[in-house]
């Protein structure tokens, strides 16, 4: 009766390729670092199935239960082998999983299969691989039609296939020297395991190695597969469990855990590290190892992040600033040349005169942040709201706000006061007056034009040089030496007498008046003095209603209301809150600056000064310019900023060979660890991983604790150790001979060859060679009568016949 299948509340599925968007969960959850997983390969046993499999459908039995899941391309196009998904489940489930793949057209129809995949058996926080062929169920379908000509050629590599470097997508790159970190698996892909099956899957920057545990019992192949003993494979040792590692054995399953020439465990095999595929070989038996392969695809859930991989295309890896890629939660990267779409901004300007705009955050976190100018600055080409002309000169002049600001002559709002505007002009001796601009717009003013032309008609003035006979206005009696009516002087009075007529006007010491001589010559010559109401800088009048900004001959004047720059920053009569009041306290300083209150008020010379902050300081939310995560807490760690900081294993802007450079060849120099590289240099995460060697294996150059020569051809022969090796003809020392004793063989002689201190000593029956004139029994060969040797017999002599 066939049992009935159990859901997998426990069993997650995804999908890791061609396509990464075709990911299917068969189970919503929380990732948990103790689940077992399996990453599965799926081959094609036929070529004309490539293009006919939509669907691949998944069936999962373990002793908890069974389901099935269907995987398939999110634009319903063909699927493209080889591919791969990964099968994670919760790691409380015990037991061997067996897996069952069909293939489907796009039909739905079932036009390929798989054997059963035997059981696998799962470890908490580890990857199992394994692969499956596709095989066609029934005739195969018919072949797709040539493309034509020309169409058979090699295909092209992919985009950055072959420049020398892993990108996003890529398990290698063909352009890197074979053995370096990133380099594509030799075409055999061999482990020189026997009990391994080694495939080669991908093409050109895809590929990847798989090596499939060898598990039945099949003689002669080299392998002992798990559980194997001689009786069941004649490949496993005969003397496994003597608890002496033999000849063809990597350890004995009676030498006690952890001790030399023991057998792993599972649990030794566990590296520790997510992106390896820890697995044992031959378990529980003499021909036990660990074997270890690198993670080189992306495989969301398993923990690891391949040397390949972002945060982008896995989960599993961090978001890296520095990477050059724009990821989940980076407004920039720092790897990007700034200008660039993504490429971190160098400085702010949002062209606006009015904003302040500043960097703001670190790392790959900088944004610029623009906030409304409110200081008074003259020059930097704002105006900040409510600020007037007077305060910063950035500000247009504003007529009717009652202040006289640079450009104005006057302001309307100031009427009948100091700097309030004219209306009407007071006439000027000899002068005509002009009103020019208006009220209105604060450029009403008076302009005076001299009267130097003698005029016919009475207008009040005796220009310079005329007379009564051209101008009526000038005294007929001039120069009869009296001061006749209408008369201020007489040209015929000696100069300096009472009556003479001015030549020049004194000064009367005061700045803001003037004294204009008129009629010069003439007897109505006389000194108009008057007072200066215009705003003229440099002549060192500073007229009522003027201050700083419009006459510079003013003097800055702390209290009254204006605030007269560069002298003052503020003034004390501005209400609070307005433009130009002075300050009390400082608002907080926006980060990265320190701000502090200069100055009083009282001097009128009040401001919040504003300095960056430049020492690298922990704690303090700034990451000055040239500071980084090694020396303050608040900077971002970035990879290539040629400094190692907190979370990197290297930073590949490190000069190669100096601490902290990325490695970009992993070698110890010790024979007895298998070497290889985990992490992206562009990461900043390259590290090595040097994983000791335990096994009794010949050709791996090295000799483990526990091994000797006669189990492991690396090992030296060592004398004392008690297994007779090669070169040695006994051991320990004391086993070995000190005397020898002759043999029956009357014509040789026992001799001690060798040294036992260094397990060499043996005896040796060397031939007798020389005649002895004494008698020893021994009639040497080259010895022939007993002349030369006593115990040589005399040659018989030739017996003669008569005939």
């Amino acid at each position: 009766m066939a049992r009935a299948r159990r859901p997998f509340p426990w069993l997650r599925l995804r999908w890791l390729g061609p396509a990464l968007g075709a990911a299917i969960a068969l189970a919503a959850g929380c990732r948990e670092t103790a689940e077992p997983s399996v990453l599965v390969t799926v081959r094609l046993g036929a070529s004309e199935l490539q293009g006919v499999v939509y669907t691949l459908r998944v069936t999962a039995e373990a002793a908890a239960g069974g389901d099935t899941r269907d995987y398939a391309d999110d634009a319903g196009l063909p699927l493209r082998f080889p591919t791969t998904f990964s099968l994670t489940v919760a790691s409380g489930v015990r037991g061997p999983l067996e897996l069952g793949v069909l293939g489907l057209d796009g039909a739905g129809r079932t036009v390929a299969r798989a054997e059963l995949v035997p059981g696998l058996t799962l470890r908490n926080g580890k990857t199992v691989a394994a692969e499956v062929v596709l095989s066609c169920l029934g005739a195969c379908p018919g072949a797709v039609p040539d493309a034509g000509a020309g169409a058979d050629g090699a295909p092209p590599l992919p985009e950055g296939c072959g420049n020398g470097r892993l990108d996003p997508g890529e398990t290698c790159d063909i352009a890197i020297t074979s053995g370096l970190p990133g380099s594509c698996p030799p075409s055999d892909c061999t482990d020189g395991l026997a009990c391994t099956r080694d495939v080669r899957v991908g093409e050109a920057c895809s590929v990847t190695c798989v090596h499939q545990e060898v598990l039945a019992f099949v003689s002669l192949d080299g392998c002992c597969p798990a559980n194997g003993t001689f009786e069941t494979d004649d490949d496993c040792s005969q003397t496994c469990g003597n608890g002496t590692v033999e000849p063809m054995e990597t350890c004995d399953t009676a030498r006690p855990p952890g001790t030399p020439g023991a057998c792993p465990s599972a649990t030794d095999c566990n590296d520790a590290n997510p992106c390896t595929v820890d697995g044992l070989l031959s378990a529980n038996t003499c021909a036990a190892r660990c074997t270890r392969q690198l993670i080189t695809a992306p495989a969301p859930g398993d923990l690891c992040c391949p040397t390949s991989s972002t945060a982008r295309d896995d989960p599993d890896c961090p978001v890296v600033c520095g990477n050059g890629i724009l990821e989940t939660g980076e407004t920039c990267d720092t790897g990007i040349l700034s200008g660039r779409p993504g490429g971190c901004p160098a400085g702010c300007d949002d062209g606006k005169a009015c904003t302040a705009d500043r960097l703001a955050g670190t790392g790959c976190g900088v944004r610029c942040v623009s906030s409304p100018v409110v200081e008074l600055l003259s020059g930097d080409g704002c105006c900040p709201e409510g600020a007037t002309a007077l305060a910063d000169s950035d500000c247009p002049a504003t007529c009717g706000n009652g202040l006289v600001e640079p450009g104005e002559t006057c302001d309307s709002a100031l009427s009948g006061r100091p700097g309030g505007c004219v209306e009407v002009c007071a006439p000027r001796a000899c002068a005509t007056v002009v009103l020019t601009g208006a009220a209105a717009s604060c450029s009403a003013r008076c302009s005076s034009t001299a009267l130097t032309a003698c005029a016919p008609v009475s207008d009040g003035c005796c220009p310079t040089g005329c007379t009564s006979d051209a101008d009526p206005d000038c005294s007929p009696g001039c120069g009869n030496g009296q001061i006749d009516e209408g008369e201020s002087c007489d040209t015929a009075r000696g100069s300096g007498s009472e009556g003479a007529c001015p030549e020049v006007c004194g000064d009367d010491g005061d700045a803001c008046t003037e004294e204009t001589l008129v009629s010069r010559g003439t007897c109505q010559a006389r000194c108009v003095r008057r007072a200066i109401m215009g705003f003229r800088p440099g002549d060192g009048c500073c007229p009522p209603g003027a201050n700083r900004a419009v006459d510079a001959d003013c003097s800055a004047v702390c209290g009254n209301g204006i605030v007269e720059s560069p002298r003052e920053t503020c003034d004390r009569a501005v209400p609070a809150g307005q433009p130009g009041a002075c300050p009390q306290t400082c608002p907080p300083a926006p980060a990265c600056f320190q701000v502090s209150l200069t100055g009083s008020a009282d001097a009128c010379d009040a401001r919040c000064a504003r300095e960056p902050v430049t020492a690298c300081r922990s704690g303090d939310g700034c990451c000055p310019a040239g500071c980084s995560a090694a020396a303050d807490d608040d900077c971002q760690t970035i990879c290539g900023n040629r400094v190692r900081e907190p979370g990197e294993a290297c930073d590949r802007g490190i000069t190669a060979g100096n601490p902290g450079a990325c490695p970009s060849v992993c070698d110890d120099g010790q024979s007895c660890t298998v070497d290889f590289a985990t992490g992206s240099v562009d990461a900043c995460s390259r590290s090595c991983v040097f994983a000791k060697i335990s096994a009794c294996a010949s050709g791996d150059g090295c000799c483990p604790v526990g091994c000797s020569f006669g189990t492991d051809a690396d090992c030296a022969p060592i004398c004392g150790n008690g297994v007779v090796e090669d070169s040695e003809t006994c051991d320990p020392p004391a086993s070995c001979p000190t005397s020898c004793k002759d043999d029956t063989d009357l014509c040789t002689m026992a001799m001690l060859q060798g040294d036992p201190s260094s397990c060499t000593a043996r005896c040796v029956q060397a031939p007798i060679l020389e005649c002895s004139t004494a008698s020893d029994q021994c009639c040497a060969s080259s010895c022939n009568a007993p002349t030369t040797d006593p115990d040589c017999r005399a040659a018989p002599s030739p017996t003669s016949s008569n005939p």
